[in-house]
């Protein structure tokens, strides 16, 4: 059934693995698609990956696959956040400053990560 499917749809290649996921349904195993195949009704749907560019370079980024390099240049960056977050807070003057409303919107940022740790159980 597998070898007649790929016939028909012209996809060459050997499947890593076809197998009978339930009565009503073939599956067909290629490295980034798999084939989904109803013997009784002939359909078949087609599920494939495709790298998206911007997801696929992020999560490179996010596991450091960059290694060493990439490590200094997110703390070096991280270090920047820093200083405009602090910066930030001291730079309104008055009641929207750090001793009025900023305070407040200080206080809740400080709060929020660190009642998450305490009730998650954190650490």
């Amino acid at each position: 059934m597998a070898t007649a499917v790929m016939k028909r749809l012209e996809i060459s290649g050997e499947p890593q693995e076809v197998y009978r996921a339930s009565d009503e349904q073939l599956d067909v195993v290629f490295d980034k698609r798999t084939l989904h195949v109803n013997p009784a009704t002939g359909r078949v749907l087609d599920e494939g990956q495709e790298p998206r560019f911007l997801l696929r370079v992020a999560n490179w980024l996010h596991l450091n696959r960059g290694k060493k390099a990439w490590t200094y240049v997110a703390d070096t960056y991280a270090a920047g956040l820093l200083v405009l977050a602090v910066s930030g807070i001291f730079m309104l003057p008055g009641r929207r400053g750090l001793l009025g409303r900023g305070g407040v919107w200080l206080a809740i940022g400080v709060l929020v990560p660190v009642l998450y740790v305490h009730f998650s159980g954190g650490p």
